[in-house]
């Protein structure tokens, strides 16, 4: 507007109008970053940071931060050209974020520039896992020793899951036993226990030992074999053991020709199998076997013995019969027992003296006398003498068996009266 004066005072105006226009340009950037970018630890926590600048050159409103990830909205505010407003969200993995790998989102910025027109962006951040997946199987006996045929082993499996990323399609093995636990799913730092009676048999008795082995297989998230085994040995107290007993039937004899039953039990006392069991009487000549026998078997052997006269005369029959055999790990397995039958010794004997003829009349006829000695016992008699001291005779000595007679005319048996 201008103003003036005349040269009398009068005023003197006029005026005039002039439009300038702006150069508008509403812009805003949306920068979103994290720390740290990887992660591997369920429970860990990561610092998420939204800068949005305006950096347009108007004043824009209504200014708002979204991400649908988090469930998070920051604003509304407003923003002047060339400021910047910070948020920040603490973010705490999950399993999920573990299991899958990575964590992938998007935040968007809405705004309004001074018309009401719509003033947008948005950026992403993936941070990414330090994926470590393990699973260990742990595998125990209880008792880890045995020594009784059917006596109980409890086997415990214990498999666990100690990765930091789930594990699927978990299977515990043991082909010894015929086993399969599973499949399961197992997250991290979980275990799941599994048990299996196992009865001892003799086959375990006899090799001295049980070693298996059990594994485990599964897959982690991205289907990836993940394994791991584990083995366990029980040990047998092994006491190989036999026993022969010796017996006899009757176990008095008084006869020649008399018949004894003698009989031979062997047994194996053990808790191992025994083998190349041989039982030997050095006295008779017997050997019987070889066999094999489990434990708590027996065996039973016979033999007839026919009594003679030297078992009559000596007044027993002493015999000692022994068995031999192998346990499993080939060592000596021995025993022996004896066996004494006695006599019933009945020593006797008997003179009979006859005299032909019986009468006589004449001097210087002979007579026969005759001396008959029996042996009348079941035992031999030594040292027999016959004597007669009329006629200053002596017979003998002379061994006299049993049952035997023996005239006495082989010497000078004839005298003249």
């Amino acid at each position: 507007m201008l103003l003036s004066e005349d040269t009398n005072g009068n005023p003197i105006n006029d005026s005039d109008d002039e439009t300038i226009t702006a150069d508008q340009n509403p812009s805003i950037i949306l920068v979103k970053s994290a720390l740290p970018t990887i992660y591997s630890t369920l429970g860990e926590e990561v610092e998420y940071t939204f800068v949005v600048t305006n950096t347009g050159n108007v004043t824009l409103s209504n200014v708002e931060v979204n991400d649908p990830l988090f469930g998070l909205t920051f604003g509304p505010i407003t923003l002047a050209p060339n400021s910047s407003q910070t948020y920040t969200h603490t973010y705490t993995v999950t399993q999920t974020a573990l299991d899958t790998g990575s964590v992938y989102n998007v935040a968007s910025v809405t705004s309004e520039d001074t018309n009401g027109n719509p003033v947008t962006d948005s950026d992403d951040e993936t941070i990414t896992a330090n994926q470590n997946p393990s699973v260990e199987l742990v595998k125990s006996a209880l008792p880890t020793t045995y020594s009784t045929l059917g006596e109980e082993v409890e086997y415990t499996f214990v498999v666990t899951n100690t990765g930091n990323v789930t594990l699927s399609n978990v299977e515990v093995n043991d082909p010894l036993f015929g086993l399969t636990f599973g499949p399961i799913t197992l997250a991290p730092n979980s275990s799941q226990t599994y048990t299996h009676t196992y009865t001892v048999t003799q086959m375990a008795l006899d090799t001295g030992s049980v070693y298996n082995v059990a594994n485990v297989t599964s897959e982690d998230t991205n289907g990836n074999p993940i394994n791991d085994s584990d083995d366990e040995t029980i040990t047998a107290n092994q006491n190989p053991s036999v026993e022969l007993v010796k017996s006899a039937l009757p176990t008095t004899y008084s006869t020649l020709g008399e018949e004894v039953e003698y009989t031979f039990v062997v047994t194996n006392t053990g808790n191992v199998t025994l083998t190349n069991i041989e039982v030997n009487d050095p006295l008779f000549g017997l050997t019987f076997g070889p066999i094999t026998l489990a434990p708590n078997s027996s065996q039973t052997y016979t033999h007839t013995y026919t009594v003679t006269q030297m078992a009559l005369d000596t007044g027993s029959v002493y015999n000692v019969a022994s068995v031999t055999s192998e346990d499993t790990n080939g060592n000596p397995i021995n025993d022996s027992d004896d066996e004494t039958i006695t006599t019933n010794q009945n020593p006797s004997v008997e003179l009979v003296k006859a005299a032909l003829p019986t009468t006589y009349s004449t001097l210087g006829e002979e007579v026969e006398y005759t001396f008959v000695v029996t042996n009348t016992g079941n035992v031999t008699l030594s040292n027999v003498e016959v004597n007669d001291p009329l006629f200053g005779l002596t017979f003998g000595p002379i061994p006299w068996l049993p049952t035997a007679a023996k005239p006495m005319n082989d010497h000078a048996n004839r005298i003249l009266c």
